[in-house]
């Protein structure tokens, strides 16, 4: 939490969750009902489902789903609006 509260110029934020909390609500939300440690500091959301880019102004973007998602059960399991990116792909998952 402390590098969210010293976003520095330069440094890139990028959030690592689950799409959905246990009870299946989503996550990712157009305003926080919770205490922050950083306001508007992330840079990425990366789930199970989707990866995410955030801009201050413009907002969530959606840049590529997991290979079992559609654009409608994203629509549907998030609850923030976005914007879908024109080139969307599929997730790649890395072989390590």
């Amino acid at each position: 939490m402390d590098l969210v509260s010293s976003h520095e110029s330069g440094t890139r934020v990028i959030v690592t969750t689950e799409h959905n909390s246990n009870k299946g609500e989503p996550k990712i939300v157009q305003q926080c009902n919770l205490p922050l440690t950083g306001y508007r500091c992330a840079d990425m959301i990366i789930t199970d489902k989707a990866v995410f880019s955030v801009n201050p102004t413009e907002g969530l973007t959606l840049l590529e789903l997991a290979p079992d998602q559609t654009l409608q059960t994203i629509t549907e399991a998030t609850g923030a609006k976005f914007k879908v990116a024109s080139d969307l792909k599929e997730m790649q998952q890395v072989q390590l």
